[in-house]
């Protein structure tokens, strides 16, 4: 039997409407959520993509700090589920098989359960 080679998406490239650009950035346990979230997911997988869109120069310092990789969805006004499928295509890309997906404005503590 194979092991499953799980890769960690986290969702990022909304345009933040309900929230503000800054959710992401949002305080966590001394840390943001989206770093808290990339390090939630990283005892679970062997890597860590995160999707961004228009924000993804703003993203970059806080996901390549903790050893992430960022793709990024040319057409993030199609949804999230567009994001989603950039994100799972850049699983396969990277040789992975299977993918725990996390969306980056969710309290980082829900991972843990």
């Amino acid at each position: 039997m194979i092991a499953a080679s799980f890769a960690g998406v986290i969702l990022a490239a909304g345009g933040s409407s309900r929230m503000g650009p800054t959710r992401r950035f949002l305080p966590w346990e001394g840390s943001t959520f989206l770093s808290a979230t990339i390090e939630r997911l990283r005892p679970f997988t062997q890597l860590v993509i995160v999707v961004a869109g228009a924000n993804a120069k703003s993203l970059a310092p806080e996901v390549y700090a903790r050893g992430g990789f960022l793709v990024t969805n040319p057409e993030p006004e199609r949804g999230q589920f567009s994001s989603l499928r950039v994100g799972l295509q850049e699983v396969l890309n990277r040789g992975r098989d299977a993918a725990v997906v996390t969306l980056v404005d969710r309290p980082p503590a829900t991972l843990r359960r």
